[in-house]
């Protein structure tokens, strides 16, 4: 079987201005707009990351926000990592930084450092080899005191650990307990460490699936029932309403920010 890869670039295109409502990243990401710029909605003022800053998100944050383009497009590039620092990389960057900020001026290092990751292929590379590259990705934002913005200090929660391992084939019909064999504790343990979490297994399977119908939309090529049956609904109704109940958008109307023509 593949190893999952230790990291995951997903980019984001719209033509039109798209928003999107209680998107929840799974996993600690970095977002760097490359074309035009994201408002960042639900903060006591907006916020408007563009090209001159970035975003660090920890894992099961949720944004609202509406992407907007410039000079006829919007292009964004979200780093996800599933490799944890060292605790002392992330003590080391609280120690430089107390700040709460939310957007982080993007220098030329950084710049640089994010252009290598987003070409990089995981495919082509052992985790060991993987590791190799994110430990010097971290040691630059450690050093900057923006590590601890990006992970938790005090590591992967469950529901990250979960939501990485359904995120491998979120079209699966999951049962609970054949889930708990998988991550090696009992249906018990993760129900009340999930709910210590404020989620549940339920919860967290739908937010996968919801992510991976926004990734299918974006890679482009897929129609309606493809897309929900890989996001494991028989039911194209019954998708498009968890759809429009998620993120406040219909599936359509989301589409229609992805082309000219539509």
């Amino acid at each position: 079987m593949t190893e999952a890869p230790l990291f995951r670039i997903n980019h984001i295109l719209s033509v039109r201005p798209q928003k999107l409502s209680n998107m929840t990243i799974l996993s600690p990401s970095v977002i760097w707009v490359r074309a035009g710029y994201k408002r960042l909605l639900g903060h006591q003022k907006p916020l408007a990351l563009d090209e001159q800053s970035l975003l660090l998100v920890r894992s099961h944050e949720r944004l609202t926000f509406e992407n907007q383009p410039r000079q006829a497009v919007f292009r964004s590039c979200q780093v996800c990592f599933h490799h944890y620092p060292a605790a002392e990389m992330l003590a080391y960057s609280q120690s430089i930084s107390s700040s709460e900020q939310v957007l982080f001026k993007l220098t030329q290092d950084l710049r640089q450092a994010l252009e290598i990751l987003c070409r990089l292929d995981h495919r082509l590379m052992s985790h060991a080899v993987q590791r190799y590259w994110l430990d010097g990705f971290y040691q630059l934002l450690a050093e900057k005191g923006m590590l601890h913005h990006l992970f938790d200090p005090v590591g992967k929660s469950l529901q990250e650990t979960l939501s990485e391992h359904l995120s491998a084939t979120p079209e699966k019909s999951y049962r609970l307990d054949t889930v708990c064999l998988d991550l090696g504790m009992s249906r018990s343990t993760l129900i009340r460490r999930l709910h210590r979490e404020n989620t549940s297994f339920r919860e967290v399977l739908h937010q996968v699936r919801m992510n991976h119908a926004i990734i299918l939309l974006q890679q482009g090529g897929y129609d309606l029932p493809d897309i929900a049956l890989a996001c494991g609904y028989l039911s194209t109704q019954r998708f498009c309403q968890r759809f429009r109940e998620q993120f406040g958008v219909t599936f359509r109307q989301y589409e229609k920010t992805l082309t000219v023509s539509s």
